[in-house]
């Protein structure tokens, strides 16, 4: 495993308290991009967390933004979603609903190989591909999607890298009754390039819920259990949006505990 690169989204230059952004710009190696969004081009390279699900059609539009990212930013690694089984959904109390009926293991496959085809075409030869692993919100839309066996499939069937998402992991492995170690075996973490770290919490009812918390001691212990599973790993993201100071902070911390002074 090479030196880890700390990745950071680049909303925090539009939203929070972006006063901090000097700061954290000098601490990240990397901007992860949220599709075209606008950022300005600081002296970082760049990767893209792109808002399209592999599994899902895409429309040409989808290509299309694909194309001026890969013009504009030219990243290095690009990853998608394995959002829904369903190729519509509405979202209701902050979960995907399908709406339609859902589609089959083969059908998700075939967009899949489709899908991918049209990205390579997009980005240059070299360009890292991943997909993310969703969470499971307890409608049925997140079934079969959010199952590690099909996850690795999927991986497998494009010759693709794995964005390990961990408050996502959690939060599917609590609502689902599921042992959180047993999930974590089930995903394609010899594949994993990058990983999204935050804190999870649960509701007044207990289901648990991705909420973009800033990590802490214990998110970063399960981390550093994790990675000599990830012998390819390159990059981690806070998956956080709030405060700049409270990031840069983090950032600190990550580096610390990845052995960077």
């Amino acid at each position: 495993m090479g030196r880890i690169e700390i990745a950071t989204p680049n909303y925090l230059l539009t939203g929070g308290e972006t006063e901090q952004w000097p700061e954290v710009s000098l601490l990240t190696d990397c901007i992860e991009l949220r599709d075209t969004t606008y950022c300005p081009l600081y002296d970082h390279k760049f990767i893209l967390h792109a808002d399209l699900s592999i599994v899902s059609p895409w429309e040409d539009e989808a290509l299309q933004g694909l194309r001026e990212t890969a013009a504009r930013y030219g990243p290095s690694l690009v990853s998608f979603h394995i959002a829904s089984r369903y190729a519509r959904n509405s979202i209701v109390e902050g979960a995907f609903v399908g709406r339609g009926a859902p589609m089959e293991r083969d059908e998700m496959l075939s967009n899949a190989r489709q899908n991918m085809s049209g990205a390579r075409e997009v980005f240059p030869a070299g360009t890292v591909f991943c997909v993310e692993n969703n969470n499971h919100l307890g409608t049925d839309a997140y079934d079969v999607v959010t199952e590690g066996s099909f996850i690795s499939e999927v991986t497998g069937v494009l010759d693709i890298g794995f964005l390990w998402d961990m408050a996502h992991s959690a939060v599917t492995s609590l609502n689902t009754g599921t042992s959180h170690k047993d999930y974590l075996a089930s995903l394609p973490m010899q594949r994993c390039f990058q990983v999204h770290i935050s804190g999870y919490d649960l509701d007044e009812g207990g289901k648990a819920l991705d909420a973009h918390r800033m990590p802490g001691q214990e998110e970063f212990q399960a981390l550093w259990e994790q990675l000599p599973f990830m012998p390819d790993l390159q990059f981690v993201t806070i998956e956080f949006y709030g405060s700049g100071a409270l990031m840069a902070s983090g950032i600190k911390d990550l580096k610390e505990m990845l052995g960077e002074k």
